[in-house]
């Protein structure tokens, strides 16, 4: 052993190979394992056979349940924090109108940007701004489809339409007149395109 391991073997524990000593030797290595269980036996050298499966030490005495050292703050600190990560996903799930997108950038401490247009909240948004635009697509169809002799003035659009927004408005007149679906008559005044 001291030509394998050298003078190691006498000042400090050291892992040894039984399959290596067994092909030094050119003998088995259950033979190997006999001969270090008797010179152990007769106290010559400290041996501990080879185990095949995981061994833990414990580098710390073992406390008993009532005297555990637990850090009662460090613990609380801990609770709070997955509490809030568990209020931030319930938010992330329920919120009816926020973007997902700038739901997960305010928590990750970002600014939020711009919303992206394809979460749920933003694709509920976007049909209730369609269904919106078509109902008061519809309302103009058949203002306009009531004066359609002499027409009506954008004054008069404007006026009956006064609880909608201006902007939206004019897009929507924009987007009719684009489409031909509405035009100007000869006076300035838009009729519907029966053509």
């Amino acid at each position: 052993m001291l030509r394998v391991y050298g003078g190691e073997l006498f000042t400090d524990f050291i892992t040894i190979s039984e399959s290596t000593l067994a092909r030094t030797f050119m003998i088995n290595q259950s033979e190997i394992e006999q001969l270090l269980t008797q010179l152990h036996q007769r106290n010559v050298v400290i041996y501990e056979k080879q185990k095949d499966k995981p061994q833990l030490t414990f580098l710390t005495p073992r406390f008993d349940a009532p005297s555990l050292p637990v850090n009662v703050q460090e613990l609380n600190r801990r609770k709070e924090l997955a509490m809030r990560k568990v209020q931030a996903a319930i938010l992330y799930t329920e919120h009816p109108t926020q973007c997902r997108t700038r739901l997960l950038q305010a928590y990750f401490g970002e600014k939020p940007g711009e919303a992206c247009g394809i979460c749920d909240n933003c694709l509920k948004k976007k049909k209730a701004v369609e269904a919106a635009t078509t109902a008061i697509r519809e309302q103009v169809r058949d203002y306009v489809a009531l004066a359609n002799g002499p027409g009506v003035s954008p004054k008069q659009l404007a006026h009956h339409f006064a609880q909608t927004d201006a902007d939206s408005l004019a897009q929507l007149l924009k987007l009719m007149l684009a489409e031909d679906e509405i035009r100007y008559n000869k006076n300035g005044n838009l009729t519907l395109n029966l053509g």
